[in-house]
């Protein structure tokens, strides 16, 4: 069987990227602003997750629709980040503001850091070992990253406390 791709029209990507928290007036507001490095752990994970994408089909196409539609859910999440944090791996700015509604942000960030967590414990032996401390060290970033910036929106009293 072979598989079509689909690409989407230029006006479905604008939409992802027009994502944001709307204000009271229903204007877009930044939800967060982060650094440069922080943006640096955090699109590393969702690039990853992202490369998985083609897994939404797999599970449709067996049969498997709640999982096709959770996938479906975390791919949107990334999606909508990845629109903010800026496409190319090299975005020259010094700051990225994050404009998705906080309980939404959360929830994702909650699911990287898990992800990467899960990295944190995968055994060394399946990996090489002159990229194991990098890895290591990316994930535990990435880990670090997600706690501070849920911490954040839980101390603005954005979302629960953890």
């Amino acid at each position: 069987m072979q598989l079509k791709r689909y690409s989407p029209e230029p006006e479905v990507w604008a939409a992802v990227a027009d994502i944001g928290a709307p204000t009271k007036g229903g204007t877009l507001h930044t939800t967060l602003t982060i650094t440069a490095d922080q943006r640096s752990a955090i699109y590393r994970q969702v690039t990853q997750h992202l490369s998985g994408i083609g897994d939404v089909n797999l599970a449709y196409e067996g049969g498997q629709y709640d999982g096709a539609e959770r996938l479906a859910g975390e791919y949107a999440q990334d999606l909508a980040l990845l629109a903010d944090l800026g496409w190319p791996p090299d975005d020259p700015r010094e700051s990225f503001e994050l404009k998705m509604p906080a309980a939404e942000l959360e929830r994702v960030l909650r699911r990287l850091h898990r992800e990467a967590e899960d990295g944190l414990g995968e055994p060394e032996e399946r990996r090489a070992a002159a990229d194991a401390a990098e890895v290591r060290t990316a994930y535990a970033r990435t880990a670090e990253v997600c706690s501070d910036l849920i911490a954040e929106l839980s101390a603005r009293g954005e979302v629960d406390a953890p």
